[in-house]
């Protein structure tokens, strides 16, 4: 394999195992959030606070090691 994909192999597994640190809670957050839906909207549909939302999408964000919403759709959808 070439650098380039050996790269992305590496990236695939760094997800991946990132993804396996969610909890069952934090996994149906980063499922709303990779939707688009705002944190009323996806707080609203997991029946929860929007505060309570927020600090789970803070735990998700530095247990998947994201700086911002886009980098946390990007990792998500590498690990698929």
């Amino acid at each position: 394999l070439g650098q380039q994909a050996l790269g992305w192999l590496a990236d695939v597994r760094t997800a991946r195992d990132a993804m396996a640190l969610l909890t069952p809670r934090e996994y149906n957050v980063l499922d709303h959030l990779v939707l688009g839906c705002s944190n009323k909207v996806a707080a609203y549909e997991l029946g929860i606070s929007a505060r309570t939302l927020e600090v789970h999408r803070a735990h998700i964000m530095g247990k998947m090691c994201a700086r911002n919403l886009a980098d946390l759709v990007r990792i998500s959808m590498s690990a698929a």
